[in-house]
Parts: structure tokens; C-alpha cells; sequence
């Protein structure tokens, strides 16, 4: 058995630059130190509310060019049904309306 088989990589993870600056600016308000100390918490809380912003906004900017493409989709549309039986698809076009004939009809053209 080769050796490269049984090693399995280890899982990485790394915190970014505003998780870092939001636990500095929460433990020198904790600690009261001269500067942030004196801070109110909102301003503490910045690095944590800019990020939760911005992902909110870009969520919202794509949520918004999926409307967009939606509505704009100019490619036909398939009104036929796929239906799975036994494991095997079948394709069931769907009927298409048929102009509605009376008898007064057939007796006037005959």
C-alpha cells in the first residue's frame, strides 16, 4: 500500500483582518484603556457592523440581478412535462387547445 493513500489533509482556517481589529477593540474596551476605552460600544462594534453591512448589500445586489435576469429571460418556454416512471423518462407534450365545435356547427356544414 503506498504511503500517500492513508495521509489525510489537515483542514486550514485563518481570520481576517476586521475579526482581528473587532477582538483588539473589544478587549481594550473591556480593559478600559485611555483611548478606546472611553469609546461607546456602537463604535467598538464598527469593524463587526461594516462587515455584517457589506455582506448584506452584496446579497442584495445579487438577489436583485437574479429578478432582473428572471424577468428579462426572453428564451422559450417548454410546456412539456417530464414524468419519470419505472427509473426511465418520458416526455408528455401537453395538449394543445382545440377550437370547441357544436353540433349546430357540423349540422350546417354537412
Amino acid at each position: 500500500m503506498a504511503e500517500n493513500e492513508n495521509k489525510s489533509t489537515p483542514a486550514t482556517a485563518g481570520t481576517s483582518l476586521m475579526s482581528v481589529l473587532q477582538i483588539i477593540f473589544i478587549v481594550l474596551k473591556l480593559t478600559d484603556n485611555k483611548v478606546i476605552g472611553q469609546w461607546p460600544w456602537w463604535k467598538v462594534m464598527l469593524p463587526l457592523i461594516v462587515t455584517t453591512s457589506l455582506c448584506l448589500f452584496l446579497c442584495c445586489c445579487g438577489a436583485c440581478c437574479i429578478c432582473v435576469g428572471v424577468a428579462f429571460d426572453k428564451s422559450p418556454k417548454n410546456d412539456n412535462v417530464m414524468v419519470e416512471v419505472c427509473a426511465h423518462p418520458v416526455v408528455i407534450a401537453t395538449p394543445t387547445p382545440r377550437p370547441v365545435v357544436s353540433f349546430a356547427d357540423i349540422e350546417s356544414s354537412g
